[in-house]
């Protein structure tokens, strides 16, 4: 398998963005981002949702959304269009 520069950034900053939602919401397996062009027309990631083994909550506090802001957006720049779901490598238990 080919990985290009491009993806090896997109795995470091799903990694970073793992565990910075691990470090809030250790149960975590997962996010629901949303990708949007902002008014200069760069991509940007918004966090929708943290998804855990019971399903998914929109209620993440604001420290959550304010930590991932940065990352998302990163991540953005490297997402392949139809993505809106950066799934966690590692169960919670195996952390």
């Amino acid at each position: 398998m080919f990985v290009d520069a491009r993806d090896a950034l997109r795995r470091v900053l799903e990694d970073e963005i793992e565990n910075e939602t691990r470090a809030v919401c250790p149960a975590a397996t997962g996010v629901a981002v949303e990708i949007y062009i902002d008014e200069l027309g760069e991509p940007r990631g918004r966090l929708i949702a943290v998804t855990t083994a019971a399903g998914s909550t929109e209620d993440q506090n604001e420290h959550l959304v304010e930590l991932l802001a940065g990352p998302l957006d990163e991540w953005a720049t490297t997402a392949h269009v139809a993505s809106t779901d950066i799934r966690f490598h590692l169960q919670p238990e195996h952390r």
